[in-house]
């Protein structure tokens, strides 16, 4: 192979189960030895070491060993996991279909046509029917039925031209879905009133009117509205976005298993939206949820796409909470399993993902007053060329640097820091009202605040003028990512900054 690593991350990716069903596979072959032997040797190294392998083993032909180890574990792969997504078991049927109509076995190719179909349209997959539409045809002319004589032929033709008009549907939904999702991943909070970028496609036929032809259209039209107005900050329309998404989950059956990755997003953002209405119970209930999803769909969860999904979704909003709520120590604790997921999904969890944990992270032990941890955590984000590329949080965490440098009395560092955080905030096109005033007031106040009396006269002058910058509910967002005006609270009087939290929650 080019690239060996590749052979590595594979196997490495595997799953005990998986592991299992290899070795079992391959087991029942001869000639297997070999194949086995250097899937176990890569298995126990953890930083692949070809030269070790060939020294303990004396492979003869190594490249060819490795190119065919390769395409047997994928083999493998999809043999077990054939009859877990809804795709595989079409495909299969698909594969059935093909070889009983070439073995001129029409009548029972017709059979499972018709077992196939029904299961294609239960699950609205649009073009497996499609194709099985086209193996209908084919069926009628390969019997050398009187075609003129045969309405099949006619039904078929109508009912690929409502097949086809559900699909299209379907992808003018899914494409205005990807225009605000592309969106939402760069900028989760709108922060001034030049929303055009999402106006444009809200304000479009579709949306103007649910003009859904099927449940995945109907899911992506009350789906794309929810991530609307969660980046406008309507919490409660969000709110019953979503609701009408997990109505629609439980309501049409085996909408779930086509659509898993949908469904993890739905409960992830309706988390985000009950947390926002200050509905923790019901955002409890959800995280429960997600957590019970293993045993609940335990299939669909063996994709690892998903349990990253699940992972990241799970912890984020945990700390969410606990850190809405105050209670930091509580989120202390949950800390070291994140730690763990975070060593496992290593270089495979999204940036997005990473940088939110890692912004919550921080500010955990910002709660608990660890202020170099909380540093630590955050320069994940700051070090990171990856997450720069998602402006979002990267621009709350320069402005939380600058907290966390104060708290640690870095004062002479500070100077700097305000330079650079300004210079990158002005690039990034991010100099607001609340971090210009931040800014200002740490170039300005900081250095005349001697005594104690003045840094209480100062932190006080700050938060009123905040408070009333906050007033626009595009400024208030910036109190999502860090509640400068809670911070604020704690250093003008005796209150710390967690009991300052839980008390606006209660």
């Amino acid at each position: 192979m080019e690239n060996s690593s590749v052979l590595f991350e594979l196997v490495k990716s595997l799953s005990k189960s998986e592991k299992r069903y290899f070795k079992l596979s391959c087991s029942v072959h001869k000639g297997m030895k070999n194949y086995l032997k250097l899937f176990d040797a890569i298995d126990t190294q953890a930083v692949y070491d070809e030269r070790a392998i060939q020294q303990k083993h004396g492979f003869k032909k190594l490249p060819n060993l490795k190119n065919y180890l390769y395409s047997l574990i994928l083999k493998s792969l999809q043999g077990y996991h054939s009859t877990i997504s809804i795709d595989s078991t079409l495909k299969n049927l698909l594969l059935q279909i093909e070889i009983l109509y070439n073995k001129a076995l029409y009548d029972a190719c017709e059979k499972m046509l018709s077992r196939a179909k029904k299961l294609a349209y239960k699950h609205e997959q649009f073009l497996a029917v499609l194709e099985m539409l086209e193996w209908e045809r084919k069926i009628i002319y390969a019997k050398a039925q009187e075609l003129d004589k045969n309405k099949n032929l006619e039904t078929i033709e109508n009912e690929t031209k409502e097949i086809l008009k559900k699909y299209d549907n379907y992808l003018q939904y899914r494409k205005l879905n990807s225009g605000i999702l592309k969106e939402h991943r760069k900028e989760r909070h709108i922060r001034n009133n030049d929303s055009a970028k999402y106006d444009h496609i809200i304000q479009s036929e579709l949306f103007k009117k649910n003009k859904s032809l099927s449940s995945r259209a109907n899911y992506l039209y009350h789906f794309t509205k929810g991530l609307y107005n969660l980046s406008k900050g309507d919490y409660v329309n969000a709110y019953q976005n979503f609701s009408e998404v997990l109505l629609l989950f439980q309501s049409t059956p085996g909408f779930v298993q086509p659509n898993f990755s949908g469904y993890v997003s739905t409960l992830h953002n309706m988390i985000i939206a009950a947390h926002s209405l200050k509905k923790y119970d019901e955002s409890i209930v959800y995280i429960q949820k997600l957590k019970s999803l293993e045993n609940d769909f335990h299939a669909e969860v063996k994709d690892e796409n998903i349990q990253l999904k699940i992972f990241a979704s799970c912890y984020i909003n945990e700390l969410g909470l606990c850190i809405n709520k105050g209670e930091f120590v509580k989120g202390l604790s949950i800390v070291p399993e994140i730690e763990k997921g975070l060593i496992k999904f290593k270089h495979k969890i999204v940036p997005t993902h990473a940088m939110t944990l890692y912004y919550n992270i921080s500010t955990i032990y910002f709660g608990v007053n660890d202020y170099s941890q909380s540093l630590l955590w955050l320069n994940k984000i700051l070090n990171d060329p990856e997450i720069v590329n998602v402006p979002d949080v990267h621009c709350y965490a320069q402005i939380f640097n600058l907290v966390i440098h104060y708290e640690l009395g870095n004062e002479d560092l500070l100077e700097y820091i305000v330079k650079s955080t300004h210079r990158f905030l002005y690039k990034k096109n991010r100099l607001y009202k609340v971090e210009t005033s931040l800014l200002n007031f740490i170039r300005k106040e900081v250095p005349e605040m001697i005594t104690k009396e003045q840094q209480i006269q100062a932190f006080r002058r700050l938060k009123i003028e905040l408070e009333e910058i906050t007033q626009d509910i595009f400024e208030k967002k910036a109190l999502e990512y860090f509640d400068i005006l809670a911070w604020l609270d704690s250093k003008t009087g005796n209150k710390s900054f967690a009991r300052i939290l839980k008390e606006k929650t209660q």
